[in-house]
Formats: C-alpha cells, sequence, structure tokens
C-alpha cells in the first residue's frame, strides 16, 4: 500500500472511476472540458481546496483559501490551453460566520484580480450538522475562452517546452501532508506550507503572443 492510500486518498480506485464516468459521459475533458457555441469554443472546469482547509483556520488562512480556490480553477483552465472568463463559488458551512465568510470572499476578490477575470454569482449553504462548529467547504468554478488546444498528442519532436516554478506547495496532496508531518512539525512550516497557491494566468502566452501551442 503506497503512503498516499494509507492517507487516507485511493488514486487508483479514483481513476478507475473516473474511466467508468468517461465511458457513460464521452464529451468529458482533461483539465477542463470544452463546449461550442455559434463558433466560440469555451472551456470550464471545477475544483475545491481539499483538506488544506483544515489549516486554515486564522482570518489570514481564509484569505489564503478564497484565493486557492481561485487558482485551483483557473489553473486548470490555463493547462487547457484556456483565457479566464468569469467565476462562480460554493461555500458550505454548519453555520455561517460572517467573519469567515467576508475573509474567504476577500481572498476570492484577491484572486479574481490576480486572474483577470470576473466572480458573477455562486451560492452560500448552511448545513447544520454537516462541517462542526467552524468547518466549512470550498468549490469553485470558471469559465475561459479556449485558445489554445494544450493536449499530449499536440507534441511533436523539436517543440520547446517553456516551464514556470511553482512558488510552493499548492492546494494539492494536504492529505499526505499532514500524513507525514506532526502536529507541531505542521506549525514549524506553516509559513511555506500556508502560501496561496500562484495565479499563473498572466504568465502564460495568448493566442496572438508570440509562444503559442502547436
Amino acid at each position: 500500500m503506497n503512503l498516499y492510500k494509507k492517507s487516507g486518498v485511493d488514486v487508483e480506485k479514483a481513476e478507475s472511476l473516473l474511466e467508468k464516468v468517461k465511458e457513460k459521459f464521452p464529451g468529458i475533458g482533461g483539465y477542463a472540458g470544452t463546449f461550442e457555441v455559434n463558433g466560440v469554443r469555451l472551456a470550464a472546469t471545477c475544483d475545491g481546496v481539499g483538506t488544506k482547509l483544515k489549516l486554515l483556520t486564522s482570518p489570514s488562512g481564509h484569505i489564503c483559501a478564497g484565493i486557492d480556490l481561485v487558482a485551483m480553477s483557473i489553473n486548470d483552465l490555463i493547462a487547457s490551453g484556456a483565457r479566464p472568463l468569469f467565476f462562480l463559488d460554493y461555500f458550505a458551512s454548519s453555520t455561517l460566520d460572517g467573519e469567515v465568510y467576508g475573509n474567504v470572499l476577500e481572498g476570492i476578490r484577491r484572486g479574481m484580480d490576480e486572474s483577470g477575470s470576473v466572480l458573477i454569482g455562486g451560492e452560500t449553504a448552511e448545513l447544520p450538522g454537516l462541517f462542526g462548529t467552524s468547518g466549512y467547504d470550498l468549490a469553485g468554478f470558471a469559465v475561459g475562452l479556449s485558445v489554445n488546444e494544450y493536449s499530449p498528442s499536440r507534441v511533436s519532436r523539436g517543440d520547446i517546452l517553456a516551464g514556470w516554478p511553482s512558488d510552493g506547495v499548492h492546494s494539492n496532496g494536504f492529505s499526505l501532508i499532514r500524513k507525514i508531518f506532526s502536529d507541531e512539525e505542521l506549525r514549524d512550516i506553516s509559513g511555506e506550507l500556508l502560501r496561496p497557491t500562484r495565479i499563473y494566468s498572466t504568465l502564460i502566452p495568448g493566442k496572438d503572443d508570440n509562444l503559442t501551442s502547436g
């Protein structure tokens, strides 16, 4: 049994289930799905912050959660070759805490500014008894204009690969991180672990820039 599975995340099982979903819904994409309307190809995706939320318990942490929420969906759009257009959020808690919610929204606002997209709506739900007294969950939904089509099938010998370094641990793999480190160790390295996920939309060239896919 690998360490990731020991942390409670069964990647192989999830991938197997996803393959079954794709059999029923063959139009499902990779990082983002695409849909064409009147000659305009749109890309859409959704994601969350995951168990990193368990570590984001301070006001600045809730702002980080809002930024991460935007980053996880926007970065998936970018990875699919799309330019972000707009975003929607879903916030669910057992009891709505106005201060916590306000800080999460502030993080979303900062993420919107950084990504160049806009928040056009969302849903706020109170679900008594589901998350405990102070817990909450987040989901984000992003839509963009598909200007490039990035896929492994388009890669060929002689292509130039450009990359940008990560600025730290993104909002991925925190079930494993929480398994590896003790609570004390997590506190010691919290400055690195709780850094907001970088949003890459301003770094990736678009269709009319000098560097394009294909």
